[in-house]
């Protein structure tokens, strides 16, 4: 019996060193010419949303639409869906293509979608998790490849939601499989499971993880060649790709020496230094070079006694301390010497100030309140002295620092996400000037779960910088404000636990359908972000929109001469395209912009954002007429409520045969002369003198040598030991 044992333990040790040793051999096998190396920050690896974030999500994990933008237009990109279709004014039906299945061969179905709602409800993150039942009044069935989303039209009627809140619910889910994801929140697990099991994986997208090596922060993929998208997308280019997470510092040693392909590093603001060296970004013509992002922030907490909101007769004095804070903050001081001018400063409306989000800010407000139509401050120390001096925020004992009216000293918790060298910079350049006004601060460098820790308990903190940026989308400025201001947000984004009824009121609003009531939502916001100063939105720098590339290796980068698309950051699961844009330089191809990443109206996929507000603003008949006020005053309006028609309609775009339409988008993709139609690729001059030197990545799993002879022998010795000690045993 022993001796059976025995030998059955050595059989599995075996079976599992050939397992691993093959493993490793795979990986080893990765040509450098076909592999895509990236990199992104430090995080812990999951492909389970429900149990926490993590990027790239998009390589496994298919959404039913994809945003992005491509040349200059805005919208989504059928995916996992072939399409939508508005039955009424408050029903939607979402047509999943018939040729997507899952990596273990089963069809992608309605069950899909529905249980990734019901578990993301379950779990309050993740997909679905935006999909209550104050938004989604059911859900249901049509047939397996149909799926049915209909309004709470109560709730819309009432002004609690809106149009994105209803779109947003649905339109860029990620779906996952029901028959793996079910039987994990069966067994109690979906919160903290991380899904990564290479050899239990059930996917969606063109990549399978073939390695991870977690303490070295590396993941490894292989492309899937009979994916089912290959007949509508093609596939994409790389065969092997590479995810490595690490800190700053050594990411820039990486792509210096060319052993990474593309990053999306914020510590490369002087990007124009490394031009020489062969790594580029969106722009190399002018500053600041890369393309902006969104704004990076710093949420004040209104827990805090020193800055917060707390409903007694001191919020005024913390008021003003939060706006003394505001000027006090190194505007230009921190764009020329933290972003090394790679960026500008952040309109106080948080919107960038560019088509077709500025529409939005609203100039006199801004001037009114911040004394310019651009909406940004310059710092003024001066100014801040007087607004605390005003306020009662005075040395009361001559130590140096300021109290507030209630004799609460001026003291400051002030933390910064370590590993990041640029918010550092800017902590140090914000606290010499605080600390010039009468401040005591009590400045942290912490990791980010840590300081994620205290955010989320609303205490041990005063003011955070996280290096995360302010939303922006195609539902900006309903999402921009939504996701840091509302109070159901808390602590989830509204790191600030930001609470205003009146607020919230008018972010709902936003989720209006129509411009007039939309525009003069934001205003009513605005007037009362800029009262209460809930956080510091202080920059547009590389921020979500961090770019390096190398073309070495690989060339169809996009970029400021040829956006064909938009994220493109490396950790964003949105630039999950360029994968399919990419050609080997080392093979002599030619690169080709993918057909489907393009607008409707050049013959792609993409559905513009403003096709969407028609549908829906078609739909709503007849249309109101709102009353509108000026948006500089802060006169009250009554919103009326929208009547319907009850004729369902159907949303449709002309396809490459006039006489025919289809439901909003290509069920298939067009011949193959489209799909390989080439768009002419130039390299800017500066980008033409490529750095020619081979760079070899030194890691030991891509440089082993593959030795089978070693497996077998290996195999050998231990069925020989196993037998060894069950003879032994026995005896």
């Amino acid at each position: 019996m022993w001796g059976k044992l025995a030998n059955i333990i050595l059989l599995i040790l075996m079976l599992t060193a050939i397992l691993l040793h093959t493993t490793l051999i795979a990986v080893a096998q990765m040509p450098r010419e076909e592999t895509l190396m990236f990199a992104r920050g430090r995080t812990t690896i999951r492909w389970n949303e429900y149990s926490g974030s993590f990027s790239p999500q998009n390589i496994l994990y298919l959404p039913l639409f994809l945003e992005g933008e491509s040349y200059g237009r805005r919208g989504f990109v059928p995916v996992v869906a072939r399409g939508f279709e508005w039955v009424d004014a408050y029903t939607v039906r979402v047509y999943i293509r018939s040729e997507a299945v899952w990596s273990d061969g089963r069809s992608i179905t309605a069950d899909d979608v529905i249980t990734t709602i019901r578990l993301g409800l379950f779990a309050k993150r993740g997909p679905g998790s935006g999909c209550t039942s104050e938004v989604l009044e059911g859900m249901r069935k049509i047939d397996d490849k149909t799926v049915e989303f209909k309004m709470n039209r109560t709730s819309y009627e009432r002004g609690a939601i809106g149009y994105i809140q209803f779109v947003g619910c649905w339109i860029t889910l990620r779906v996952y499989p029901k028959h793996i994801f079910e039987a994990i929140n069966a067994s109690g697990q979906i919160t903290t499971w991380r899904n990564t099991d290479i050899t239990k994986m059930v996917t969606s997208g063109p990549y399978k993880v073939i390695s991870i090596d977690e303490a070295a922060g590396y993941i490894y993929f292989e492309r899937i060649d009979t994916w089912w998208g290959r007949v509508v997308f093609g596939l994409p280019r790389p065969k092997y790709l590479i995810v490595w997470m690490a800190e700053d510092t050594p990411r820039v040693t990486a792509i210096r020496r060319g052993d990474t392909d593309w990053d999306g590093n914020g510590g490369m603001q002087d990007i124009y230094n490394y031009f020489k060296e062969g790594v580029y970004t969106w722009d190399v013509t002018k500053p600041p070079y890369y393309r902006l992002g969104n704004g990076n922030y710093m949420p004040f907490n209104m827990r805090s006694k020193v800055v917060g909101i707390l409903g007694d007769q001191y919020d005024d004095a913390r008021r003003a301390v939060r706006l003394a804070m505001l000027y006090a903050f190194p505007w230009d001081d921190h764009i020329d010497k933290a972003l090394q001018k790679a960026g500008v400063k952040s309109s106080m409306a948080w919107i960038p100030d560019e088509p077709p989000f500025n529409k939005y800010i609203n100039r006199t407000l801004c001037k009114i309140t911040w004394g310019n139509e651009e909406c940004v401050l310059s710092t003024d120390l001066t100014k801040a002295k007087q607004i605390l001096d005003q306020a009662g925020v005075i040395d009361r004992n001559g130590d140096g620092i300021r109290e507030l009216p209630d004799g609460t000293p001026l003291k400051i918790t002030y933390l910064v996400r370590s590993g990041a060298a640029v918010r550092e910079i800017v902590a140090q350049l914000f606290i010499e000037n605080l600390k010039s006004l009468g401040f005591d601060i009590d400045y942290r460098v912490m990791a980010l779960s840590s300081i994620q820790s205290l955010i989320q308990s609303g205490a041990g903190w005063d003011i955070v910088d996280t290096s995360e940026t302010i939303t922006i989308n195609w539902a900006t400025p309903w999402s921009t404000y939504y996701d840091r201001l509302h109070s159901l947000q808390i602590p989830f984004s509204n790191y600030a636990w930001y609470k205003n009824t009146e607020m919230e009121k008018w972010i709902g609003l936003l989720g209006s359908p129509f411009e007039e009531e939309r525009l003069y939502a934001a205003s009513k916001v605005q007037e009362l972000l800029y009262r209460d100063i809930p956080y510091i939105v202080y920059s547009r720098s590389g921020g979500g929109a961090w770019y390096q590339i190398r073309y070495d290796r690989w060339i169809g980068w996009p970029n400021a001469s040829n956006p064909w698309w938009w994220p493109v950051a490396s950790f964003s699961d949105a630039s999950y395209p360029l994968l399919f844009g990419l050609a080997s330089r080392v093979k002599g191809e030619r690169p080709v912009v993918p057909w489907w990443t393009k607008p409707i109206e050049q013959g792609g996929l993409l559905i513009p954002v403003e096709t969407l507000w028609d549908q829906i603003s078609q739909i709503l008949r007849p249309r109101p007429t709102p009353t509108i006020v000026p948006t500089t005053v802060s006169t009250t309006t009554s919103v009326t409520t929208h009547v319907t028609t009850p004729k369902p309609t159907l949303t449709t775009i002309p396809t490459t045969t006039p006489e025919t339409t289809t439901i909003i988008s290509l069920t298939t993709a067009p011949e193959t002369t489209r799909i390989m139609q080439t768009v002419t690729y130039t390299l800017r001059s500066i980008a033409e003198k490529l750095v020619t030197q081979t760079s070899v990545f030194t890691q030991t799993l891509i440089t082993r040598e593959v030795n089978w002879v070693i497996t077998i022998i290996l195999a050998i010795i231990l069925l020989a030991v196993g037998s060894a000690i069950g003879y032994i045993i026995k005896k």
